[in-house]
């Protein structure tokens, strides 16, 4: 019993430590257990109540807020408990009271619970070397969580922070209307380089953030317009539309913007919804839905001289299927431009 007690409690606190150790050190190398198995559980749950009561948007702007509170708390909980179960062998030896009698995991369960949080309360302390030196361990621990943790939400709202800001920058290119054909417009007619190119900074930024903070994937507002699968529409339906038009001025920046995208609405379906490329189709009566249209609107574009319909459908089958997954995952709306 008393190994079996070591045992787990020593699992508790390795996974809490390596959970942190993925999440905050070492971003960019993957998710932890407790951050991706609590973050998938609690978005499935906040959409599956949000809908059930009619109010899945306002479940889902919940959802990112809630996760950090949650996470936070539950590598307190790993560690609380898993010192818990090594002090509680120590009970009436190790760890003794001036005041009462100290013989149930309750009290174990108290004095980690103070010990992590550095308090040092005092009415039962530690009376051999192996329990003063795991309790002067927790401590230290202790304090390097709470400092990880501050900083840590520092960073992650910092990242929402520039992901809002990049979908009103998108939003308002398009005129306000949340449409690629406006955008599209306004990037031909305006400075297509410069506007590419800072394009380009905010993606790349915006890429680099959800591959260090991935949580930051459930942070969503009710409004439309901060949707991610308007954002990467958006990008992704205009830098296609640029790329499969002849324009008079040609801008080789489009092209570096669109490998940017490309690659993050890959990795971020890979991410939140482990979608594939293998997985990856594409529907031909959607890739050439109202292409007509389409090809006449681009013509009728200042500066654009002709539109490769075939170009265009082959630069979005490399998109569509991922965004269409992300799209369900979140439980987002797809965009209307199109009519789809």
């Amino acid at each position: 019993m008393i190994a079996l007690s070591y045992f787990i409690g020593l699992c508790l606190i390795a996974m809490a430590l390596f959970d942190v150790y993925r999440t905050v050190l070492a971003n960019g190398m993957g998710r932890g257990p407790i951050e991706s198995n609590l973050s998938d559980w609690i978005w499935r749950s906040m959409l599956a109540g949000g809908k059930a009561v009619n109010s899945r948007d306002r479940a889902a702007s919940l959802c990112g807020s809630l996760l950090v509170v949650l996470l936070l708390m539950a590598w307190s909980a790993f560690l609380v408990v898993g010192f818990a179960l090594l002090y509680w062998p120590q009970l009436g030896t190790g760890l003794q009271s001036t005041s009462h009698a100290v013989d149930s995991f309750s009290h174990a369960f108290y004095y980690s619970g103070y010990s992590l949080t550095t308090l040092g309360l005092g009415d039962i302390y530690p009376s051999n070397d192996f329990v003063r030196v795991l309790t002067l361990a927790q401590s230290w621990l202790g304090f390097t969580l709470l400092t990880l943790s501050i900083s840590y939400v520092l960073s992650v709202y910092q990242a929402v922070r520039h992901q809002e800001s990049v979908s009103l920058k998108l939003h308002s290119l398009s005129g306000g209307t949340g449409e690629a054909f406006p955008l599209f417009r306004a990037i031909v007619s305006g400075n297509a380089a410069a506007v590419f190119r800072e394009l380009n900074d905010d993606l790349i930024q915006l890429h680099t953030a959800h591959h260090q903070y991935p949580i930051i994937h459930y942070f969503h507002r009710t409004e439309e317009k901060y949707s991610t699968t308007r954002r990467f529409y958006l990008a992704l339906e205009s830098v296609s539309l640029c790329l499969s038009a002849r324009r008079e001025d040609p801008c080789s920046e489009d092209r570096a913007c669109w490998i940017t995208l490309r690659e993050s609405v890959r990795e971020f379906a890979s991410m939140i919804a482990g979608f594939r490329p293998d997985q990856a189709g594409s529907d031909p009566s959607s890739t050439f839905q109202a292409g007509s249209e389409r090809s006449t609107f681009a013509i009728e574009t200042p500066g654009v001289l002709a539109f490769d319909e075939k170009q265009y459908a082959e630069l979005r089958s490399q998109w569509e299927p991922y965004l269409r997954k992300i799209c369900d995952y979140l439980g987002e709306s797809w965009p209307e431009s199109r009519g789809d």
